[in-house]
C-alpha cells in the first residue's frame, strides 16, 4: 500500500528522493543524510545524488544487504519483505518500504525495481 510521506523538512517536492528515502528508512535526519552524501560526492568526485554515490553510502558506509529484484514491482518486493524496511531503487528514483507499505511523495508501487537494500 502507498502512504504519502515527505521527509523534506520544508515539505518541498523537489528531486531529493535519495535523501528522503534514506532519511525515512534509516531514521536519520535529512541534513545528516545530505552531509554524508556530500562527503561521498567529494571523495568520489560525483554528484551527491548519483547512483554510485548513494550506493557506496548504503553498501559500504551502512553495510546494508543489497539484492537484485529481477523485474519485480516496488509493491511486489515490499510484499515479499513485509517484515523489513527496504530501500527500493528503480530507474531514476529511490523510495522506501516500511513493513510492506511504500512511503514516498508519489505512488511508485507499479514501478519496476532494479535492486533494493534491507535495513538491519
Amino acid at each position: 500500500m502507498f502512504i504519502y510521506s515527505n521527509e523534506n523538512p520544508n515539505g518541498y517536492h523537489i528531486p531529493d528522493c535519495v535523501i528522503r528515502a534514506i532519511t525515512k528508512a534509516l531514521a536519520i535526519g535529512y541534513y545528516e543524510v545530505v552531509k554524508m552524501l556530500n562527503l561521498n560526492a567529494c571523495e568520489f568526485q560525483c554528484d551527491c545524488l548519483n547512483v554510485r554515490c548513494y550506493e557506496k553510502l548504503l553498501d559500504y558506509d551502512f553495510a546494508l544487504p543489497h539484492y537484485q529484484s529481477f523485474g519485480l514491482t516496488a509493491q511486489e518486493v515490499a510484499d515479499d519483505y513485509k517484515d523489513h524496511i527496504l530501500l527500493l531503487r528503480m530507474d531514476g528514483h529511490l523510495s522506501c518500504s516500511i513493513y510492506g507499505d511504500i512511503h514516498d511523495i508519489w505512488d511508485c508501487s507499479n514501478e519496476i525495481i532494479t535492486d533494493f537494500w534491507i535495513v538491519k
